[in-house]
């Protein structure tokens, strides 16, 4: 069976995309064998996984492919994964093609959000392009691509304000109901290059939780 491609895209940079891909990624690596596609210049996530130490690596694949056609190569290894994670550039540009390429071959397109307004109307193109892409797959007899939104960086103690709540809903694509934190614990991770299912102590065990809680909103996406 081919694997689920999951591909995670915003317009704004530092909305924690690669934070995301890489803890997601490990929790679905408890269900199957995952991927990393580094779409990303930055290579965020390819220098975490050089990060990690060798006695622990992380529990996935990473490769490095930031190229135009980036759904070439999902479509290369989709039988030899379970997930398949394409973690994609922020864009000065409308759209970034390669984001664009990416979401050709995807079931689901998760967009981190930073709780904002500002933040959110950023994302309004990202929204666009979830239609312009849908509109493609329909005329082509191809199954829509689903689409979620996922609340990131979340101050602890805070709730969505009613200005945010209305601004999420301006974008028009639906919102899972976890919501990720700003934690030192993510941080920490990175620097030591591993994934917050790694870290002990009550601050990893709080952001493994609601990493899981996430991943299983996803799996149900994925499944319905």
């Amino acid at each position: 069976m081919p694997a689920k491609v999951l591909v995670l895209c915003n317009k704004k940079g530092g909305v924690g995309k690669s934070t995301l891909a890489v803890n997601v990624g490990a929790a679905l690596a408890k269900k199957g064998k995952v991927l990393i596609i580094d779409a990303d210049p930055q290579q965020s996530a390819t220098k975490w996984n050089d990060a990690a130490p060798e006695d622990a690596p992380l529990p996935m694949a990473v490769m490095g492919y930031p190229q135009e056609k980036v759904h070439q190569a999902i479509r290369k290894v989709m039988d030899q994964f379970d997930y398949i994670l394409v973690d994609t550039p922020p864009s000065s540009l409308a759209v970034s093609t390669i984001t664009r390429s990416a979401l050709l071959g995807a079931d689901l397109a998760l967009v981190p959000v930073i709780p904002s307004p500002l933040d959110i109307w950023e994302a309004i193109s990202i929204a666009e392009l979830l239609e312009e892409i849908n509109e493609i797959r329909e005329s082509g007899g191809v199954t829509l691509l689903k689409s979620r939104l996922v609340v990131n960086r979340l101050k602890a103690r805070t709730t969505l304000g009613g200005e945010v709540v209305d601004a999420l809903g301006n974008l028009n694509i639906p919102m899972l109901s976890t919501m990720v934190h700003e934690r030192e614990a993510y941080k920490h991770a990175v620097v030591e290059g591993c994934t917050v299912h790694d870290l002990k102590g009550d601050a990893g065990r709080i952001a493994s939780d609601e990493i899981i809680d996430l991943t299983r909103e996803i799996l149900k996406v994925l499944d319905g």
